[in-house]
């Protein structure tokens, strides 16, 4: 009995000797968590090449049609794109996508810092972006409209709400380009209507 009294005893005195002991702190590192790249981010290719087998959702409602000018060459569609053409100059060439997604992608300073991103800009702060967005409205829509200047490359960028989705007209490339093309975009915009 006097063994299992003092053996009781001698591990309570371990016990309590070992809480009086200062805590240690101790720190761990977590990596964050990736964010997802958005629909736009797959559409426009921007995302690297692991992400070219990501199934990403599609506009499936109602949709638009349009005249593209003449000087615009079809491009083969791929499942996350509309329609693609592309530009060539003697000055350089210009891409035009045209994307669809169900929502509206989050936003439009989402939208517009996304692209300014690609062209390797800061963001626009939610009071700078009411200032870079223009108006134009067609017979059928009215459109948002941005233009986005990053030195050697630029984006005109048109977006409207059909059908519960978000329509874009992205038109990018050499800044010489872009900007002789914009009258032929501004027109372009004019012929899109519903289906």
């Amino acid at each position: 009995m006097r063994l299992i009294r003092a053996s009781s005893i001698a591990l309570g005195s371990v016990l309590l000797l070992a809480s009086c002991r200062e805590a240690k702190v101790e720190s761990y590192r977590v990596p964050k968590e990736a964010i997802p790249p958005s629909p736009l981010d797959l559409a426009s290719g921007m995302s690297g090449s692991d992400m070219a087998s990501t199934p990403v959702p599609t506009a499936s409602g109602a949709g638009l049609t349009w005249t593209a000018p003449s000087n615009w060459a079809a491009q083969p569609g791929t499942p996350m794109r509309k329609a693609g053409y592309k530009i060539a100059a003697a000055n350089g060439t210009a891409e035009l996508t045209v994307t669809a997604f169900p929502g509206d992608v989050g936003g439009d300073l989402a939208n517009v810092n996304r692209w300014r991103n690609q062209l390797q800009l800061p963001p626009l702060s939610a009071g700078e972006l009411p200032a870079s967005i223009q108006t134009v409205a067609t017979g059928a829509m009215e459109f948002k409209l941005t233009e986005i200047n990053g030195g050697a490359q630029s984006t005109l960028s048109a977006w409207v709400m059909h059908d519960g989705s978000s329509w874009f007209f992205k038109l990018t490339g050499d800044t010489s380009v872009v900007a002789a093309e914009k009258p032929a975009f501004l027109a372009f915009l004019q012929t899109i209507k519903a289906e």
